[in-house]
């Protein structure tokens, strides 16, 4: 079974059965933080456009762990001429995320079904690692790593877990709680092997 398929069995079964009450289940732990998840989205991602030298020269990106796609908006204003591709292990956060968002622009694919030869600007992922399998990691990072152009930028957000604070918030949203968080050091030494 390839890395990409051990992911999608994972986390499509889980993600599957959110769907519908996503945003009532991550407004759950966020309450804690007094902000929803598209302040932590836009935030995440106007960072990442600032760590890129010319965003404006950005054609492709790959949103990693898209869900129901609600990062495009955000990734859109922020590189306005990039085409997106998000891509996820759910049958069903795809389907709504393309009825939302899908256009001449923005495209959605599962896991098992990326493209061959796609090469992307930037590999944009926020808060997926901590639901893969830790023995899984790294043979998708290196998957998703053959997806970048020479010079292409891979941004990976995770939660913090030294923070309890980002403990209690996980651990009131129904996913979250069994997820298995990355701390820096684990995350660099992933990126660093790949």
């Amino acid at each position: 079974m390839t890395a990409m398929a051990l992911m999608e069995t994972a986390s499509s079964t889980v993600f599957d059965q959110y769907v519908e009450e996503y945003e009532a289940a991550c407004q759950c732990g966020l309450s804690l933080a007094g902000e929803n998840r598209d302040f932590f989205a836009r935030k995440r991602v106007e960072f990442t456009r600032r760590r890129c030298r010319d965003a404006g020269g950005l054609t492709r990106i790959i949103d990693f762990g898209c869900g129901l796609g609600h990062t495009v908006p955000y990734l859109q204003q922020s590189f306005p001429q990039a085409l997106i591709l998000g891509i996820d292990a759910s049958h069903r956060a795809l389907e709504a995320a393309a009825k939302v968002y899908a256009g001449p622009a923005v495209d959605f694919a599962h896991v098992d079904f990326v493209p061959t030869g796609i090469r992307a600007d930037l590999v944009y992922c926020n808060g997926v690692f901590h639901h893969i399998d830790p023995a899984v990691r790294p043979t998708i990072v290196s998957q998703m790593i053959t997806w970048l152009r020479p010079g292409g930028l891979f941004a990976l957000w995770e939660n913090n877990p030294w923070n309890p604070g980002t403990r209690l918030v996980m651990k009131r949203i129904p996913f979250d709680r069994d997820a298995i968080p990355l701390s820096y050091r684990e995350t660099s030494r992933l990126l660093s092997e790949a």
